[in-house]
């Protein structure tokens, strides 16, 4: 059986990484982490690798998503690495404090941006996040994610 790859964008400490191991020890082998910083990465890297032993492969790409050009370069060559990813989680998000009211309008428009990939990427129909994880597994029981969002089911059973 082919060994089925978890792409996770907004990988950090918390979340990201107990996503990335718990995928890893269910077999999913190919681990793709993308986050903006490349020291938290190699940190995230290591964390999964110790928990799920050497029969995992995790790649990381420093990107801040809101750079098209960056992301789609990341996400090419994560698709030559190991094909398209049977699961996208995308837990990418920019939390500052401050105090109500007082943000500044490109604050507001960056952290949407991060938050909301752009539009194009959103799309279904165009998106070559959704695209890459919308075919169903023919190969595992385990199911398939359809879309991607802060709540992966690509560990339930059964069809979608």
């Amino acid at each position: 059986m082919a060994s089925k790859t978890l792409l996770v964008v907004g990988s950090g400490p918390g979340i990201g990484r107990a996503v990335a191991t718990l995928f890893a020890s269910k077999g999913y082998h190919n681990v793709v982490l993308i986050a903006r910083r490349a020291d938290s990465l190699a940190s995230e890297k290591t964390a999964v690798e110790e928990a799920v032993g050497t029969q995992v492969n995790v790649r990381t790409y420093p990107v801040d998503i809101t750079d098209p050009a960056a992301l789609g370069k990341a996400l090419d060559d994560a698709d030559a690495a190991f094909g398209k990813p049977e699961c996208v989680f995308f837990n990418a998000a920019r939390v500052l404090p401050s105090a109500f009211f007082e943000h500044d309008v490109k604050e507001i428009e960056y952290d949407l941006k991060v938050c909301f990939p752009p539009l194009d990427d959103l799309d279904p129909k165009r998106s070559r996040l959704t695209r890459s994880t919308s075919r169903p597994s023919t190969s595992s029981p385990s199911g398939t994610c359809r879309s991607w969002s802060r709540a992966p089911r690509c560990l339930e059973p059964g069809p979608r």
